[in-house]
């Protein structure tokens, strides 16, 4: 998804984008998605006009587990990659081919099967997390959302 480029943009617009509630523009996450961090950079709303915050998509695994169209997909400020199952310890890895801004964690959840894991950063464009059961499943198309978190 991506917010609008021109326009009123409100607080609900700035929620569903990064897939949770936000109390103000200061918080850390929307300071991410409007390239706007450290504390005291001035921010406002159009600050976030083009801006992707979430991926919400279907995304096709193959027999390896390794997403299938995925690359070049934009979140809050890089371009993630791949999806895959990591084949030295078996987690859930997002990976950016340019690292977003966002450093701290992502919970991809498989909308299909309901099955939800925390990726935590490894490096600026790694991010691994558990791969639970029915998470990534080989040779299946499923719909995900991932979220900063």
């Amino acid at each position: 998804m991506t917010l609008q480029s021109s326009g009123a943009i409100s607080m609900s617009d700035l929620n569903n984008e990064v897939g949770s509630n936000r109390n103000n523009l200061d918080d850390g996450i929307l300071r991410a998605l409007a390239n706007k961090v450290g504390s005291g950079t001035p921010i406002s709303f159009s600050d976030f006009y083009g801006k992707t915050g979430k991926i919400a998509k279907g995304i096709t695994m193959s027999a390896s587990t390794s997403s299938v169209g995925f690359s070049g997909t934009p979140c809050m400020g890089g371009t993630a990659d791949q999806l895959i199952v990591n084949a030295s310890n078996g987690n859930c890895e997002l990976d950016f081919s340019v690292a977003p801004i966002w450093q701290g964690n992502y919970t991809i959840t498989n909308n299909t099967t309901g099955v939800s894991s925390v990726l935590y950063w490894q490096n600026s464009r790694s991010w691994q997390g558990a791969n639970y059961a029915n998470l990534l499943r080989a040779n299946t198309g499923d719909y995900f959302t991932i979220i900063p978190s």
